[in-house]
């Protein structure tokens, strides 16, 4: 998203590079709610889940409102697209966007210096079962 004002700056913005920043957007969004939903249990404590869903979902929400404001006000289609048809309306994107890229949390720990407590995902899941 950061070409489009440097392109613009120096005379050189298309329209294809916007469908291609719109595409990358789209398929980026696409995998945010698919894996981030999946995984947000293995990164939060059980207490701490409620809230944290309910933040994940209220982003998602308030960012599928402003982008179809926008559109409307600059008078560009812009729609959401419900997720079993995201295959059919973005194509081999979908393929990428959809995939599972679960990752250790190492890095985030030595970073952060974040320790996990609670529950382990395989210990909270068997509590629900």
């Amino acid at each position: 998203m950061a070409t489009i004002p440097l392109a613009y700056w120096l005379g050189r913005l298309t329209y294809v590079q916007l469908l291609l920043v719109a595409i990358v957007v789209a398929g980026a969004k696409i995998a945010f709610a698919t894996a981030g939903g999946a995984h947000l249990k293995s990164v939060v404590t059980r207490d701490d889940l409620l809230a944290a869903n309910s933040r994940f979902e209220s982003t998602m929400w308030s960012s599928i409102a402003i982008a179809e404001a926008i559109g409307r006000g600059l008078d560009v289609p812009a729609a959401s697209v419900p997720e079993d048809q995201a295959g059919a309306h973005f194509g081999w994107l979908s393929k990428f966007a959809g995939a599972d890229m679960a990752a250790a949390s190492d890095t985030t720990r030595s970073l952060l210096g974040w320790t996990p407590s609670g529950p382990t995902l395989a210990e909270d899941l068997g509590s629900y079962l």
